[in-house]
């Protein structure tokens, strides 16, 4: 009981004392009173039985307000945790990051062998002003798992996560490996089989595929990933019609609708082009850009300078993605035994001159 109301209920009661010792004698007077005192002491009576009153009254509304020997209330519960933010897939190619500010990915793949420095990797990539970094992680190793994703926030990217050459799903999706790149979602990107082996020529239909990715995010979704997922094309990659067609039927079945589709632009004049429904050489690649930033879903492309097909016009499709807010990556940092792909030496510093030209255009860039 707090002390103030301690000194309250002490001085009720002596009011209420003073009120019964008033009440007492003038029960006394009234019963030796005479004939000619009897009124006067019967009026002092009605007054002390109306004096005990009102002490009477406050006692009981101090004791209800008072809290006497109660155990004070528990603390409310602490608020949850608020939800973490993740990226969020835009149609068209944009993305929204966990802020929501719209954004466009200017990316930069690369080899992630065991000897590779993880640091200047992504600080390579952030010096040609990428703003995001999809590693070919190698090995199903954790320790460097986590040091990547660290190396990847430290440097301010987003972590297009790649283990196709590191274990596939499997390793992706095993415990131990959801527990780390559960802590960096809100700039992840799960990849999965960007080059999927199916072709359209060989047979794998659109239909096989809408199943084999609603099945796939499902596995990924199961554990609790709300981050986008990347999800291939067939033809090695290059088949973009079964996203354009069907992709939304795979976006519908994802309980977070937070999906991305890919395709390697890596088309001269080639059949690729063909079987996906587009003319041959610039003029195909262009139709398919607008197309896919048209698109209800999501294009995260991949570009190449030279290919099997020779010179992929990349400069002319970096243009044209810049104008439609559309997505798209590079390939590659740097190969181990060199290649007219490379944007730095195997230094991991020094800049090819096609690492310079795209360095000046991504650093022109708002995104």
């Amino acid at each position: 009981m707090k002390s103030t109301e301690k000194a309250a209920l002490v001085a009720a009661f002596s009011a209420l004392d003073a009120a019964d010792a008033a009440l007492l004698s003038s029960t006394r007077a009234l019963g030796v009173s005479t004939p000619a005192t009897f009124s006067a002491a019967h009026a002092d009576l009605t007054r002390a039985v109306s004096g005990v009153g009102k002490p009477l009254t406050a006692l009981g509304a101090l004791i209800d307000a008072s809290v006497v020997d109660a155990d004070p209330p528990p603390p409310p519960p602490p608020p949850p945790p608020p939800p973490v933010g993740v990226l969020r897939a835009l149609p068209g190619g944009k993305f929204a990051d966990a802020a929501g500010k719209a954004k466009v990915l200017r990316g930069v793949e690369s080899w992630a062998f065991g000897s590779t420095d993880l640091v200047k990797m992504c600080a390579a990539v952030k010096t040609l002003g990428a703003n995001a970094v999809s590693p070919l992680f190698m090995g199903t190793d954790l320790t460097r798992l986590k040091a990547l994703c660290e190396a990847v926030k430290s440097a301010g990217l987003v972590l297009c996560f790649n283990p196709d050459q590191g274990g596939q799903l499997g390793f992706m999706l095993s415990d131990g490996a959801v527990a780390v790149l559960k802590q960096y979602e809100s700039t992840l990107v799960l990849n999965y089989d960007t080059e999927l082996s199916g072709t359209q020529d060989g047979g794998y239909s659109a239909s096989q595929w809408v199943s084999d990715m609603k099945a796939l995010v499902a596995q990924v979704r199961a554990k609790g990933f709300k981050c986008p997922i990347r999800i291939g094309s067939p033809n090695a990659g290059r088949a973009p019609r079964y996203a354009l067609d069907r992709g939304a039927e795979v976006l519908a079945a994802d309980p977070e609708h937070n999906l991305v589709f890919a395709c390697q632009v890596y088309w001269g004049t080639s059949y690729y082009q063909g079987l996906a429904g587009f003319g041959n050489g610039a003029a195909g690649r262009a139709a398919f850009l607008a197309a896919a930033a048209a698109s209800p879903v999501c294009f995260l492309v991949g570009f190449d300078a030279t290919d099997d097909v020779g010179d992929t016009g990349e400069p002319a499709m970096c243009d044209q993605c810049q104008a439609l807010g559309l997505s798209y990556q590079h390939w590659e940092l740097a190969d181990p035994d060199g290649s007219d792909d490379d944007l730095v030496q195997g230094d991991l510093a020094t800049l090819t001159t096609l690492g310079r030209s795209l360095q000046a255009r991504w650093r022109a860039e708002s995104h």
